[in-house]
């Protein structure tokens, strides 16, 4: 495992060590309890948060670097501006449910522009992130499309953001995006 470490995260290690010693120095019995490794439980745990920091770091990197799309945040604000208990009639359909539970493995609503298909999708998104949330076994992704925007929706996009959003709901990044990245 590399590290990349910049001025600032050696400074503020160094400034931490530093604490560290002159508190060892005025109140030596604050330290006995030191473990099997060496470090103080303070001093671990120091060091653990500066791992997973720069571990978020990286990932935020790679996914940025994999998509700079944002449709989680398209879905935030999509999903505020419906009225609670808009569009709840969709749950009860029997093709939700066969879409649901695996039977059916497309879920197609055509209508006509404006209609309400992208605020009912985004009311059952939000449906799905509640229903499958802390469900390690379940990823949920997604994309908006816009017409607008047709020249830039491609496939390699959405299969980039669908991928960004996937790397985003892990703890750790995959060793294969990880790769991939390098």
């Amino acid at each position: 495992m590399s590290f990349d470490f910049s001025i600032g995260d050696i400074i503020a290690v160094s400034h931490l060590a530093n604490k560290v010693r002159k508190r060892l120095v005025d109140s030596p019995d604050q330290f006995k309890a030191v473990s099997d490794n060496g470090l103080s439980k303070s001093t671990k745990a120091g060091v653990d948060l500066l791992n997973r920091h720069q571990n978020e770091q990286h990932l935020h990197a790679v996914a940025e670097w994999l998509s700079t799309s944002d449709y989680p945040s398209q879905q935030t604000d999509l999903f505020n501006q419906c009225q609670e208990g808009t569009g709840q009639w969709l749950f009860h359909l029997k093709e939700f449910q066969a879409w649901l539970d695996g039977t059916e493995s497309t879920l197609f609503c055509p209508d006509i522009p404006g209609a309400g298909k992208t605020m009912i999708t985004s009311i059952m998104i939000n449906n799905l992130q509640q229903r499958f949330q802390g469900d390690k076994k379940v990823g949920i992704a997604y994309v908006y499309c816009n017409y607008r925007r047709q020249t830039e929706q491609t496939i390699p996009h959405f299969m980039a953001s669908l991928l960004k959003q996937l790397v985003q709901q892990q703890p750790n990044l995959p060793e294969s995006v990880s790769t991939f990245y390098s």
